[in-house]
């Protein structure tokens, strides 16, 4: 895990470089590295940038394999032809180097290895690497740079472009560095962001001149002119379901491919942590670092605890605990904490965040670093692949009854019911309804349901991303679009914050394309079970009590003390017009509902924090509305 920093620009002066690197410094405080071309001559690798050069390339690194030099970046391959900054973590490197032993290899690194399998393959070698990455490599024969992200995106990369001039960097702070990258807000972002929570979706960010690359794509630039020429996705998400399949070859086959999955998810030369928040994705985990590395293996887990007993989940962390044998580490952060850490949070992640639950999350990286631990493993993912959340409920039922299982539709409705009593069979079959009606009728309905749902302060915004689809479409939509990269995205800054790399076993194309494969029935059951096939899998792996649960708490916090906690903040925020600038908010009656909230005369809505979270980032990043 390292930071990545760039940039192409006919006679750029080194010290932009540097800029870019130094605000990437916790992504990689081990080490650290430039190369500078000025288009000529021979490209000069350095330690201290100096000169002027056309094209740049700056790496901050976190030594995770091959402690020594020899992991160094940037890295030229053996022949000189290409130079790679990369970040991330290509777990099959050792069976690729087995496949490439033509090429000598100088290091124990990952690295050498993809600039190898680029030499021998070309772009084709994307499709080889099975892991988490984000690299630039510059091509000097064809005077190009690459610019390439894992097919889920679990590794940022963002660029910004202007006048002949482009640059890309791990984090967009590195970028505002750049002077002609400029800090105006996206408003679209921001509006959708206030209306319905949705962050991380597409190639934009909350910040109008800065886009991200897309998960599974490469860009490709003229080194000369510092023009994109290229920008195609090398990997899309196949939905190609296999109805053969019994709920029993399915899980055997889900369980080889996720226990090799954790197998190559825990090479490292430093030790290995894991989260663990009790439910069945992050228990699954640590029970397969269990049972694949026997009792030699020192696991410790880290885990966020929340002070209301109604959303701990402390009674499942110490089942897994005990079972995994785990060294165990609680966090307990108090509502202080969040009002005085919440500045550094809104910097570490750099675009707003849906809920304070992110800021748990914060802790428990800070916790690890506390403890030593350089690499932590984490389940996110699952919910998504597996359908793990009861929203899915409603499509799922609509695909039934649109297939005339009405028997399996009303079997799921009814136990949906009975899981959760605040979903009445009526409003379930409502929606289930809605989503099976024709597109012309369903549009109009739900920007009536969007709209009524709007509070007074805050104008309307479409929230047309939440459009309801078809069960398969919505876990798509949740794995590409909208949910798995708005965590993944949270869990970067939050892991990296501390200095450390985070790795989703899940998250891999193996385990999806076994997820899209099956049968929705295997996913969800008719009796509302969830990540049924993942449950299954892990039958003979995880205690039983952790995969009977019913319950779906997820990674809740106290989050109405928390933003009673926040009181001082939020009427200061006031005091000083924070609110006054943000487009869509009528900040007096915005005022006046806070008011009413610590009076206790309202509900905490989570709009309220939204609300906050964006004054709070405008402030801190200088944003312009005009």
């Amino acid at each position: 895990m390292c930071g990545i920093a760039g940039i192409v620009q006919e006679g750029f002066d080194a010290v932009q470089l540097r800029r870019l690197s130094c605000a990437l410094d916790h992504r990689g405080p081990d080490d650290h590295g430039y190369l500078i071309w000025d288009g000529r001559s021979e490209p000069q690798l350095m330690q201290t940038p100096s000169g002027r050069g056309h094209i740049g390339l700056a790496h901050r690194r976190l030594s995770i394999l091959d402690l020594s030099e020899n992991g160094r970046q940037p890295m030229f391959d053996a022949t000189g032809r290409y130079a790679i900054v990369y970040n991330g973590e290509v777990y099959n490197y050792l069976e690729l180097s087995e496949e490439l032993k033509s090429h000598c290899f100088r290091s124990r690194t990952d690295t050498e290895v993809m600039l190898a399998a680029w030499s021998e393959y070309g772009a084709e070698a994307l499709n080889r690497f099975t892991g988490m990455f984000a690299f630039a490599l510059i091509d000097f024969q064809e005077r190009k740079l690459h610019l390439a992200r894992d097919p889920f995106g679990i590794k940022p990369l963002y660029y910004a472009q202007c006048d002949g001039r482009f640059a890309f960097a791990s984090e967009i702070a590195s970028l505002l560095e750049l002077e002609w990258v400029s800090r105006r807000a996206n408003l679209d972002r921001a509006g959708r962001y206030l209306a319905s929570g949705v962050t991380d979706y597409g190639d934009q960010t909350f910040f109008q001149d800065v886009c991200q690359l897309p998960a599974g794509a490469m860009l490709t630039l003229d080194i000369d002119s510092a023009k994109i020429v290229a920008l195609d996705r090398y990997f899309r998400l196949e939905d190609k379901v296999d109805a053969s399949l019994s709920m029993e070859e399915a899980a055997d086959r889900l369980r080889k491919a996720f226990l090799q999955s954790v197998k190559l998810h825990l090479r490292s030369d430093v030790p290995i942590g894991a989260c663990l928040s009790g439910g069945i994705d992050s228990s699954s985990i640590v029970m397969a670092m269990r049972y694949l590395e026997g009792k030699d293996l020192k696991i410790h887990s880290f885990s966020f605890v929340p002070v209301s007993d109604a959303i701990s989940e402390l009674k499942w962390i110490n089942v897994v605990g005990e079972a995994a044998e785990l060294q165990g580490h609680l966090v307990r952060p108090s509502a202080d904490e969040l009002a005085s850490d919440l500045p550094a949070l809104v910097r570490a992640q750099q675009e707003p965040f849906s809920s304070t639950s992110v800021y748990a999350q914060y802790r428990v990286f800070k916790a690890a670093q506390e403890a030593g631990i350089k690499v932590m493993i984490d389940g996110q993912g699952a919910d998504e692949l597996f359908a793990g959340y009861l929203n899915y409920v409603r499509p799922a039922v609509a695909e039934r009854a649109r297939a005339f299982r009405f028997r399996s539709a009303f079997n799921l409705i009814n136990s949906a019911a009975r899981i959760n009593p605040n979903q009445s069979r009526t409003l379930l079959g409502l929606a289930s309804l809605l989503i099976a009606l024709p597109d012309w009728m369903k549009r109009p309905l739900l920007r009536r349901l969007e709209k009524s749902k709007t509070p007074p302060w805050l104008s309307a915004q479409d929230a047309s991303l939440y459009q309801h689809q078809t069960f398969r479409a919505y876990l798509k939509s949740d794995v590409t679009t909208t949910s798995l990269p708005m965590l993944l995205r949270f869990e970067d800054r939050n892991s990296m914050a501390f200095s450390i790399e985070s790795r989703v076993p899940f998250v891999t194309p193996a385990l999806a394309q076994i997820a899209f494969s099956l049968r929705s029935e295997l996913l969800l059951s008719d009796s509302a079970v969830t990540k049924a096939v993942l449950r299954e899998a892990m039958r003979p792996i995880v205690p039983d009590p952790i995969l009977d649960r019913r319950d779906k708490i997820g990674f809740a916090t106290d989050e109405g003390q928390w933003m009673r906690s926040l009181e001082p903040t939020i009427r200061e925020a006031i005091e000083r017009g924070a609110f006054g600038g943000l487009p869509f908010i009528d900040s007096r009656k915005l005022a006046a509902e806070y008011d009413l909230v610590f009076a206790g005369k309202t509900p905490l809505q989570s709009a309220h924090w939204r609300a906050l979270n964006l004054a709070l980032w405008s402030e801190i990043f200088d944003i312009q509305y005009s």
